[in-house]
């Protein structure tokens, strides 16, 4: 495993920061895996960069609630129960729905089209196995979107939730067919907005979140 290429321009922000956010992308697609103990010297060997920033970025983790820091050893992903799992969505689903429910009433025609070339291109990325690019294109619709309410710690906080909800690998979400469903409701959800459309966008909103619980793994659901 390398990531080295994870790493993009530093030119704009710190060693930590992207250090942290190749890191979170390595979760996120599997490259690094639930139970397995990672080492800073050997992340950042992968990363290419001295042990300090990752170190500090594996603490800013910690604090996400992706990580869990093994004394004297390095660090692991947090390894999610169905019970997790249950408690985060809940939270999102009581953040989320009235909120985007808020913005269908309220939102400006000028709040549109952004939103929507990204849920227009979130099928093809789907099934293009390119899931990086698709994780990137779904977070900034989501957090776009409820940006809109005018309220960033609503924002900070559920892309906090939402990132924990991604440690399951988004392949194996996309090799059980759940990634293009789920990619088709980002459009949907943006007609019940048009429309200026409470409940739709609510009840679209609920089921988009919900998804996720259903597409958990059935080795871990078996536990539950």
């Amino acid at each position: 495993m390398t990531l080295a290429n994870e790493l993009g321009n530093i030119s704009s922000t710190s060693f930590r920061e992207q250090a942290a956010r190749a890191i979170r992308r390595a979760i996120f697609t599997g490259k690094i895996a639930p139970g397995v103990l990672y080492s800073v010297s050997a992340l950042s060997g992968q990363l290419g960069v001295s042990a300090t920033p990752v170190r500090e970025a594996m603490l800013d983790l910690v604090s996400e609630g992706l990580v869990v820091a093994v004394r004297s050893r390095g660090y692991r992903v947090v390894d999610l129960t169905p019970q997790d799992l249950d408690h985060i969505l809940r939270l999102r689903v009581l953040l989320e729905v009235p909120t985007s429910g808020e913005i269908a009433e309220s939102r400006n025609d000028d709040d549109l089209p952004r939103l929507l070339d990204l849920a227009a291109r979130l099928p093809d990325l789907a099934t293009s196995g390119d899931y990086e690019t698709y994780l990137e294109n779904d977070q900034e619709f989501h957090l776009g979107l409820l940006a809109l309410s005018g309220n960033p710690r609503l924002v900070s906080i559920v892309e906090k939730l939402r990132n924990q909800t991604r440690i399951f690998d988004v392949s194996k979400l996309a090799a059980s067919g759940g990634l293009a469903g789920s990619a088709h409701e980002h459009l949907e959800i943006m007609k019940a907005i048009r429309d200026r459309d409470r409940p739709r966008t609510e009840e679209l909103v609920e089921h988009h979140i919900l998804r996720s619980r259903r597409a958990w793994p059935a080795e871990k659901a078996a536990g539950s």
